[in-house]
């Protein structure tokens, strides 16, 4: 998680940061298996999106929707959580 909001953060303006795609073995192995974790993310202006003819998912915040100071503040609870 905690790379995923530095990434957008420090890149806003590129979309693989931005989007995720949910059953990406890495992603799911990592984060997309914890419902808390895809929660953390929507709170971060992650939004669950289906593309294409067989509504694959994907997690996106779109580039006029990133709130640089929400982003902040959610990788300032995540590391003050984790102990970081």
């Amino acid at each position: 998680l905690k790379k995923l909001i530095s990434n957008v953060i420090n890149s806003p303006q590129e979309e693989k940061f931005r989007k995720i795609r949910f059953m990406n073995p890495g992603f799911q192995k990592r984060v997309g298996k914890y419902k808390s974790a895809t929660a953390f993310l929507k709170c971060c202006g992650f939004e669950m999106i289906k593309e294409g003819d067989r509504e694959e998912k994907f997690l996106l915040l779109e580039e006029d929707k990133i709130d640089i100071n929400v982003l902040k503040t959610g990788l300032a609870k995540l590391e003050s959580a984790l102990g970081i």
